[in-house]
């Protein structure tokens, strides 16, 4: 699954400038100009939609070309009820079919498959909550009459006429399942500025600094149950920006940062809750086994797996084995030493990664016996996506796990994922552990991002546990 960036989601629904994302609210920003032939997208200046149309060209007309084929308006347009609905769930599969129709027909007409960003032009693409049509619906049924408005709140949800409006508010405006406490859609839909605004202020060397003061060495273990990333490292984001100029983006930061940490932080609350005890947290050696989505996971924010040696101060060495879903053809595993801070180095603490990019798990353990050892976890994060690559192979994962009394944790998007993922696990033996099952993750990616194809619901890695097993 490719994840969007904040920037490219206010993009696509005409919030911020399309080259530069600068965000439309903005004090340097009075407005932004829809792009005139395929309305979709909108940018701050002329130099900005000039620097953007070779990139966009392609798009746009294939676009405005499914627009005025009338024949194919009339046969999208005729599969949307104009009444309105609750059913989320109905109005998930109108949208899908709608996307997975103008995909088909733009990659017919580019006689190509449509790049990441030009699908996340059609998936995001504003659609009323309650009948989920769209702009382009809109204008291509004679008899709709309506024309999308944003909400005053948040701009980033639709509705076609106070009627629709009327009936979305309500649950616009409730608490989202999707989300943890009591956050709305409309809530979640506020974020999305300030991180862009966060992302676009804060230079990597600061961003660092927040960082390293958030995931700070401690002197004993401290355990992670029932603590959120609030109380993990927000107290310290906000510590460390006291009397700043960054006092302001304390809550992006935190966000930023659990985007980074997510990975590293639900390791460490998988081995508290599939330990009996604490007797892990004073192992001299960590061995744990990662099997990732793809390789920006590691790359982006490999140097915070430190927070293993600063949060379970008595381990002295971590080891780490990182997994794609496949095998990459003509590639090579790479294995290094980490560099440590400061503190740690003096210590005799240490960090080793090794990158397996030859071999799928499953390969490795059958084929490398005398390298491979039971690690005291292994961790599929994204597991939905590693999954859909090959369901056999993810079985056979699954089984070897169970049948080597692995400790396991499989971490999902979204909490239907989780659900229909944990059938699977327990075909293949896995006894699954209450606290680590079909439960929201607290230490998930915290910026999460609206459901592309739907009209309600949001996603985020690690955002919920399928399932924990040893």
């Amino acid at each position: 699954m490719h994840l969007p960036k904040s920037a490219e989601i206010l993009a696509v629904l005409g919030l911020a400038c399309s080259h530069c994302h600068k965000v439309k609210s903005s004090n340097d920003i009075p407005g932004l100009l829809r792009c005139g032939g395929c309305r979709r997208i909108a940018y701050c200046k002329a130099e900005c939609q000039k620097a953007d149309w070779r990139n966009h060209k392609a798009m746009c007309q294939a676009i405005q070309s499914v627009e005025r084929d009338a024949e194919a308006a009339r046969k999208m347009a005729a599969a949307y009820d104009p009444s309105t609905h609750n059913d989320i769930e109905t109005l998930g599969r109108i949208s899908s079919a709608h996307v997975d129709q103008m995909v088909a027909l733009c990659e017919k007409l580019l006689k190509r498959p449509l790049s990441n960003c030009e699908t996340n032009l059609l998936s995001y693409e504003p659609k009323c909550l309650t009948c989920a049509r769209t702009d382009m619906i809109l204008r291509t049924a004679s008899s709709a009459g309506g024309i999308l408005t944003p909400c005053e709140r948040c701009n980033m949800s639709f509705g076609c006429c106070d009627e629709h409006w009327g009936v979305a508010r309500a649950l616009h405006q409730a608490p989202n399942d999707d989300l943890p406490g009591k956050v709305s859609q409309c809530d979640m839909n506020l974020q999305k500025p300030a991180d862009v605004a966060y992302d676009t202020v804060l230079t990597k060397e600061q961003e660092k600094f927040f960082m390293w003061h958030a995931i700070k060495a401690q002197a004993v273990w401290t355990p992670l149950a029932d603590r959120t990333w609030e109380d993990v490292i927000g107290i310290d984001v906000a510590s460390g920006a006291t009397g700043t100029a960054f006092e302001r983006y304390v809550p992006a930061c935190t966000r930023r940062i659990s985007s980074l940490a997510s990975t590293v932080f639900t390791v460490l609350y998988a081995l508290e809750h599939l330990n009996p005890t604490t007797a892990w947290t004073e192992k001299s050696q960590l061995t744990i086994n990662i099997l990732i989505g793809s390789a920006l996971d590691f790359f982006e924010g490999g140097f915070l797996y430190e927070a293993i040696l600063h949060r379970a101060p008595k381990v002295k060495k971590v080891i780490l084995y990182f997994f794609l879903p496949t095998a990459v053809p003509g590639s090579v595993s790479q294995a290094w030493k980490v560099d440590v801070c400061g503190d740690c180095g003096p210590k005799g603490r240490s960090i080793f990664s090794h990158f397996i990019m030859t071999k799928t798990f499953e390969s490795f353990v059958h084929n490398e016996a005398e390298l491979f050892v039971d690690p005291d976890l292994f961790i599929a994060t994204s597991s939905s996506v590693i999954a859909a690559h090959d369901s056999a192979l993810w079985r056979r994962t699954i089984t070897l796990l169970v049948a080597r009394r692995i400790p396991s944790v499989f971490t999902t998007f979204t909490k239907n994922t989780a659900e229909s993922g944990q059938a699977v696990m327990r075909e293949c033996g896995a006894n699954l552990m209450p606290s680590l099952t079909g439960v929201r993750n607290p230490f998930g990616d915290m910026r999460m991002n609206p459901n592309p194809d739907k009209v309600y619901g949001f996603h985020s890695p690690n955002a919920w546990f399928v399932g924990g097993f040893r």
